[in-house]
């Protein structure tokens, strides 16, 4: 909130509206349906404070200007359609997991759920298993942060134990 108050006072102007992006599903109501961001918050907890967070610093802190959060991915998409000036794109986000998001001909969102983090991408059955999927081989563990962790003890760079996608504070999700 200290960053996005800080560019607002930059502007020349007060701002009328905030756009954002997030991990995880965002309703159309930029509601935080599911965020890895917060993995071990409590059902009760995540329901009250984390759903609502979006809508609540457009309220609390911004004097309740229209806000609205998209998935990181969606993002994604839109910018690269807008930067080659083309639609028909699809657009990655690699950030905490694996976000992505597609962009007709026209550069329009379509609406779908573009959460690809859990879709297959490698089929080995010795693939390493994501504990948020029953599945193994998830694109969440070869592209994004904790690939990232993951791969770095493989290639020999000591990370501190609770920073292993292993470590039992990262695999779990208890507002799920």
């Amino acid at each position: 909130v200290k960053a996005m108050k800080d560019t607002a006072a930059k502007l020349p102007e007060p701002p009328i509206a905030i756009g954002g992006s997030a991990t995880g599903a965002v309703s159309a109501n930029s509601e935080a349906t599911w965020c890895d961001c917060f993995p071990n918050v409590p059902p009760d907890v995540y329901k009250e404070k984390v759903v609502p967070i979006f809508n609540n610093i457009a309220k609390n802190e911004f004097g309740g200007i229209p806000i609205k959060v998209i998935n990181d991915g969606e993002v994604t998409a839109v910018a690269g359609g807008q930067m080659i000036g083309e639609g028909n794109l699809f657009g990655i986000s690699l950030g905490s997991s694996e976000g992505s998001g597609y962009v007709d001909a026209d550069g329009a969102l379509t609406g779908w759920i573009n959460e690809n983090a859990y879709n297959p991408f490698d089929l080995s059955p010795d693939a390493p298993g994501n504990p948020w999927s029953p599945h193994r081989g998830d694109a969440a563990m070869y592209l994004g942060q904790r690939a990232a962790t993951r791969l770095a003890a493989k290639g020999g760079v000591e990370l501190p134990p609770e920073m292993m996608p292993d470590h039992p504070n990262m695999n779990a999700a208890s507002h799920v």
